[in-house]
């Protein structure tokens, strides 16, 4: 894996810690300093301590769409679960899982680290493992098209960096 220069990745963490209060801001309301100082604790760990990927490249239309697909994506997923999770059925539930190999041709510097954090955020499915550029993906339900609708996302991501996959 190549790593990004320097002043990308310094640029990723500045971008990353502005995008943070930003939405820190709009969630909490910013009214007292107790919560602030818990926010920006909070993204400092985020943002310097953890790996975070690129945000440098990123098109404003391409993220005005791809979070109005990952909104729905995550409703209509997390009834999928919940549907299954409240449903009773002998010997376990309806639940058939599964890890799948999936095939991608995003890369490191335009999105795959936040393809692999989609994924994971979905519910009814986690990234496993990365051996680029397979990605062993565990889902609940091995009756369902899971390659495509991970093609789907790969796209929605990869419309986010404009690049073509």
């Amino acid at each position: 894996m190549k790593w990004p220069h320097p002043t990308r990745r310094l640029l990723d963490h500045w971008l990353w810690a502005l995008l943070l209060v930003g939405i820190w801001w709009a969630l909490s309301g910013g009214v007292s300093a107790e919560v602030w100082a818990f926010g920006l604790t909070t993204i400092v760990f985020i943002v310097w301590l953890l790996p975070v990927p690129p945000l440098y490249g990123i098109r404003p239309f391409g993220l005005i769409r791809f979070s109005g697909f990952f909104i729905v994506q995550s409703l209509l997923a997390g009834l999928g679960v919940a549907r299954r999770a409240l449903s009773w059925h002998p010997g376990g539930g309806p639940l058939k899982p599964e890890i799948i190999e999936f095939h991608t041709n995003l890369r490191p510097q335009r999105g795959l680290g936040i393809f692999i954090g989609v994924i994971s955020l979905l519910p009814g499915t986690l990234s496993v493992r990365c051996n680029e550029p397979v990605l062993y993906i565990h889902v609940l339900d091995a009756d369902q098209d899971n390659y495509q609708a991970l093609l789907k996302v790969e796209q929605r991501v990869a419309d986010l960096f404009g690049v073509r996959v």
